[in-house]
């Protein structure tokens, strides 16, 4: 059996920007149709992972790898 494991990280390249990052990210989930797919934002300055309120801060130590995906 194959499994595979799946995140969306989406990359900007300044800050300020997390309101139309977390739009492109909802409409990439939409056309996968996968609702509850680890989203992360990545800008030059900070690391941010998608939750059901919004875009959460986190640091790099806490940027998941592949065994906390699972």
């Amino acid at each position: 059996i194959e499994i595979s494991y799946l995140a969306l990280v989406e990359f900007k390249s300044k800050s300020g920007d997390n309101d139309s990052a977390e739009a492109q990210v909802t409409k990439y989930k939409e056309l996968l149709g996968i609702n509850n797919l680890p989203s992360f934002l990545v800008n030059s300055e900070e690391i941010y992972v998608l939750q059901t309120y919004g875009w959460q801060r986190i640091s790099l130590q806490d940027f998941p790898n592949l065994e906390k995906l699972k």
